[in-house]
């Protein structure tokens, strides 16, 4: 991805104490820049506590890779993925597919 970096995507902020910022964020950009190695973190993302920021997390990631799908096709593609699947395996479902179904 260009421009901004996982971390940033997901906090949320352009602007943040990088020591600071929870596990579970270090671990969802981990698990989102290396779509290859998701398989590997499978357990430790499934014990996520699947709070709204952490929705709102994925969101932002989803929405950054849909707006620069154009750059860099297929890791946005793949990053995409991992992160929709990260969000069905902990809240059951994409909010963004479930907004689409009913529009």
């Amino acid at each position: 991805m260009r421009g901004k970096d996982v971390l940033t995507t997901l906090v949320g902020k352009e602007s943040f104490d990088r020591e600071n910022v929870g596990k579970e964020y270090k671990l969802l950009a981990e698990a989102i820049e290396n779509p290859n190695s998701f398989i590997f973190l499978l357990d430790e993302v499934m014990q996520i506590e699947p709070k709204d920021e952490i929705r709102h997390a994925l969101l932002r990631a989803q929405i950054e890779y849909l707006l620069n799908l154009s750059l860099d096709m297929e890791n946005n593609q793949k990053r995409m993925y991992i992160s929709k699947i990260i969000e069905k395996l902990l809240f059951g479902k994409n909010l963004l597919e479930e907004k689409e179904k009913k529009d």
